[in-house]
């Protein structure tokens, strides 16, 4: 009996340091873009693995929305808006978690309000003249720290707009354009014409300060020939004269 007692004794025991493993279960991630800022146009929203989910917007119109604080909290003027809900995992007990965007820690102990984060994401014109310079895409990589444990990545949504393709306006009725695809179209090419006669001088310089070696071996070479034909010259008229 007290064998028993003891082996029962030293399991409990045991339990106690056995590691707690916090299992986060990953829900649910959607575009809440409102009418406010959007006139047309879907996103596409793709699971790319087990905790990243990707946002993508292409052929779609936008137009600023008004500067006001509501339940998006503040919007600067000039800017359209992409908006993301992300429903709050299983087993997240604590109030607060830690969200990254870009690399840089965003928000530091968000409150839990509800069951579910949300927030917006800025398009302007500042930002689609910098994707067509860098011929990338506008993207925003929100990581979410649910647990504050080691992976700061527990959860990652991407969002990606597409500029070649995406309009934006000052006004829903679209009476003043800000961007086109055939204004990106424009600053593309006056992008790449640009690079090309940047190229293009640079060429010159190099061409300039470091001449051609083959004009120089055939300078050699010619006055090669000149100097034996010269030698070949003096030779024979010693010996004849």
């Amino acid at each position: 009996m007290k064998k028993i007692l003891f082996l029962i004794t030293g399991f409990i025991i045991s339990l106690a340091f056995i590691p707690n493993v916090f299992a986060l279960t990953l829900k649910e991630v959607s575009d809440i873009t409102g009418n406010d800022t959007k006139i047309s146009g879907e996103s596409e929203v793709t699971k790319i693995d087990d905790k990243t989910t990707k946002i993508t917007y292409k052929n779609a119109e936008f137009y600023y929305a008004s500067e006001e604080t509501n339940d998006a909290g503040f919007r600067p003027k000039e800017n359209a808006w992409i908006g993301i809900k992300v429903a709050y995992p299983e087993g997240v007990t604590d109030d607060s978690y830690d969200i990254y965007v870009n690399g840089e820690l965003y928000e530091d102990g968000g409150v839990k309000k509800e069951s579910s984060y949300s927030e917006w994401f800025g398009i302007n014109l500042k930002r689609l003249n910098e994707a067509i310079e860098n011929n990338t895409k506008i993207t925003y990589r929100i990581a979410f720290d649910w647990d504050k444990k080691d992976d700061k990545e527990d959860q990652v949504v991407i969002i990606e707009i597409d500029p070649m393709s995406i309009s934006l306006y000052k006004t829903q009725d679209k009476s003043e354009e800000v961007w086109t695809p055939a204004i990106a179209l424009e600053k593309k090419a006056e992008l790449d014409k640009a690079n090309k006669q940047e190229d293009q001088a640079k060429k010159e310089t190099e061409k300039n300060q470091n001449p051609n070696t083959s004009d120089i071996n055939l300078l050699a070479t010619v006055g090669t020939i000149l100097v034996s034909a010269l030698c070949v010259l003096y030779i024979f008229k010693k010996r004849f004269n």
